[in-house]
């Protein structure tokens, strides 16, 4: 999972992942939900 800005600054490259990993999963795993870490942000993600 790669998160970076329009102009392509990369902020966070996780681990590699199995293929046949989802990557809604990967989200939840990386960035737990109670912790709030996209607060106050304008995200995209895609499908």
């Amino acid at each position: 999972m790669l998160l970076a800005t329009t102009d392509r600054y990369i902020h966070f490259l996780s681990k590699c992942w199995v293929g046949k990993s989802h990557d809604y999963t990967q989200l939840k795993v990386e960035f737990p939900a109670d912790q709030g870490w996209f607060t106050g942000r304008e995200i995209g993600v895609d499908l």
